[in-house]
């Protein structure tokens, strides 16, 4: 990931080409970011590929990216990963959406007492002798 000052400059450069609309600079702001970032990864890969780097490179950095990429936690991460890759079902499935697996357990519990409590209003009018108890109809999720 390239440090916040270099990804400002950049954006600046880029952004001095064009009028951006008032209140969309930030969701634009994000998209060149993700899009750069993307163009980057691709550009890094044919690098490595090649095995070789661009005029672009220096040679010091170039040394330093070799050498990280001959440290073992790298290896390690880089095997981690191709195994993700692999997998069928995903290294790392997430079927939440946005939303946390916190948050869902969350739902899921305050979902659990609600019904819980419908059932043992219901239990109680009916032990009372209610002829009309109310019904324990499932309560609606938070996402509903």
């Amino acid at each position: 990931m390239a440090p916040d000052h270099a990804v400002r400059f950049w954006w600046d450069r880029w952004r001095a080409f064009f009028r951006l609309q008032r209140g969309y600079e930030h969701r634009i702001y994000e998209s060149w970011r993700m899009r750069a970032a993307k163009r980057l990864r691709e550009i890094m890969h044919g690098i490595w590929n090649k095995g070789a780097p661009h005029g672009w490179i220096r040679e010091d950095l170039w040394a330093r990216l070799v050498e990280f990429r001959q440290q073992e936690d790298f290896k390690k991460l880089k095997q981690f990963n191709k195994r993700n890759r692999a997998s069928s079902t995903g290294g790392s499935l997430h079927t939440g959406g946005s939303t946390t697996y916190e948050a869902t357990r969350e739902r899921m519990d305050a979902y659990e007492a609600d019904l819980k409590r419908l059932q043992d209003e219901r239990q109680t009018a009916i032990d009372a002798g209610d002829p009309a108890p109310p019904q324990s109809t499932r309560p609606r999720c938070g996402h509903e």
